[in-house]
């Protein structure tokens, strides 16, 4: 509704979201909550000792699996898809920050960077940049420019897709590099398009890595679907 006795209740409930969801990201970055409010139902989403627990007592430390963050971060995709396009920037500035440095701050493993938790994360962002056109949604005011965030955005990205990943799940795997090869395209893309009479945020040297990367995924990657859409972008 748009009448002015609506507006006060909604704007509540949707900055009381958007408080939620930095709760949300603490839990998908570390995987743990204490929980300080009394026992609580968690169902399949707790893990403990790798195995299943329906409550969780008082005090004590909640993990998260990889499956239950995943979700987590799969709820944000739906939201951003499906957010108003002036919600996306304050979307994005609550949940990018964490989430790029979370995962830049250490090797992809089958546990707390998860491949599918680095899919679905690399998702997010591109959902994000693509549905509002602009890398602005990357700055978020914390003192760090726009570049900044945007070159470290594209180093997430490439590390996804050429680093040295331990994991038992090829999907999960294959999901990963798929998804950083969809987000290096739109940075690249947008960055070139919008930026390109003052100067984009990436530098020579990381467009010339950039290509080298997807010349590499087009010609010798293992995975089919790399090298189609490695070809595909190499075409346009």
């Amino acid at each position: 509704k748009s009448d002015s006795t609506s507006t006060g209740p909604i704007k509540t409930v949707r900055m009381a979201l958007i408080e939620v969801f930095s709760l949300v990201i603490d839990i998908i970055t570390t995987r743990k909550m204490r929980n300080n409010s009394g026992d609580v139902d968690f169902k399949s989403f707790v893990r403990k000792n790798n195995q299943r627990r329906e409550q969780v007592s008082q005090g004590e430390t909640i993990e998260f699996s990889p499956t239950a963050r995943t979700c987590l971060l799969n709820s944000f995709i739906l939201a951003s898809q499906r957010c108003q396009p002036s919600q996306l920037t304050l979307l994005a500035r609550k949940c990018l920050p964490k989430t790029i440095d979370w995962a830049l701050g250490g090797r992809i493993d089958s546990d707390i960077r998860h491949p599918l938790c680095i899919a679905a994360a690399l998702q997010m962002t591109f959902v994000l940049v693509t549905r509002s056109k602009s890398l602005d949604v990357l700055e978020n005011g914390s003192g760090q420019t726009r570049k900044d965030w945007v070159r470290r955005t594209h180093k997430w990205s490439l590390a996804a897709i050429k680093g040295v990943v331990t994991s038992d799940s090829p999907y999960a795997i294959s999901s990963m590099r798929l998804a950083a090869l969809k987000l290096i395209l739109a940075l690249v893309s947008i960055d070139q398009n919008v930026f390109s009479e003052n100067g984009g945020c990436l530098s020579p040297s990381e467009i010339v890595e950039t290509f080298s990367v997807l010349r590499g995924a087009a010609n010798v990657d293992e995975e089919p679907a790399m090298r189609k859409l490695a070809c595909h972008i190499l075409e346009a």
